[in-house]
């Protein structure tokens, strides 16, 4: 599975999902990479994250753990530099995920430009409670 990588332009990584090996290279073509990718796939606080699409569901992996996205709560918590993102794949398990959010400016003159461009926790959270986006994700990823 082609994933992008969230915090870093020009990288991408081929996922196999039957061993968990996640292969880092430079990607060749950006615009193939975002035409063919599956979803995206981060570092949070020593942990790989990856989010990716079929047309059925959206997928949350964090470490070892899989989830489809709607079945997980999505907390963040903490300021614009230091965040802790809270994962409840049940009532009475809660994986905690603390990271730097890197990239952001204040005021930034780009036109368009979110917080969540910077900080994946965010843009977990808000794209689990927002299903139009998640379907625009599902139909994107082409399965």
């Amino acid at each position: 599975m082609l994933l992008r990588y969230y915090d870093r332009f020009g990288i991408e990584a081929e996922f196999d999902e039957r061993t968990g090996d996640l292969r880092l290279r430079p990607s060749p073509d950006t615009d193939r990479l975002r035409r063919d990718a599956k979803g995206f796939f981060t570092l949070l606080g020593g942990v790989v994250v990856i989010l990716s699409a079929t047309l059925d569901e959206v997928t949350l992996r964090v470490g070892s753990r899989v989830s489809p996205l709607n079945d997980v709560g999505i907390e963040v918590s903490g300021d614009d530099t230091l965040r802790t993102l809270e994962i409840a794949w049940s009532a009475s398990e809660v994986q905690r995920l603390q990271y730097a959010v890197v990239g952001w400016i204040e005021n930034d003159p780009t036109p368009f430009v979110e917080r969540e461009d910077f900080d994946f926790g965010l843009f977990l959270r808000k794209l689990r409670t927002d299903p139009a986006r998640q379907l625009r994700m599902r139909r994107r990823s082409g399965d």
